[in-house]
């Protein structure tokens, strides 16, 4: 059974550097987001998903950009009606150490 997320604001805790957004994921950024997935799937880090999962469920992630650069992204899984797990949390190499994550 699948659980709707409502829309949510996104609040930050800081503000990021100068540069970054965060925004809801879209599927047009699918491709981007699995680029920094496969990229740490060969680090070891996390575990693969396919580029049609990543459209489905693209709006269930935040994203991070730079510029027009889809540098991050974090997906929120809904597991029920209270709980959900995070799944997918990468920053691209190049832009880790910067207090994105």
């Amino acid at each position: 059974m699948a659980v709707t997320l409502a829309p949510i604001e996104v609040a930050q805790a800081r503000a990021l550097p100068e540069g970054y957004t965060i925004q809801r994921g879209r599927p047009a950024q699918a491709e981007a987001m699995l680029a920094l997935i496969t990229a740490a799937l060969d680090e070891g880090h996390l575990l693969p998903r396919t580029l049609d999962d990543l459209r489905r469920h693209s709006e269930r992630f935040l994203v991070i950009m730079h510029g027009e650069t889809l540098v991050g992204c974090a997906e929120l899984a809904p597991l029920s009606g209270s709980v959900a797990e995070v799944r997918s949390l990468v920053i691209d190499a190049a832009h880790r150490g910067k207090r994105l994550g």
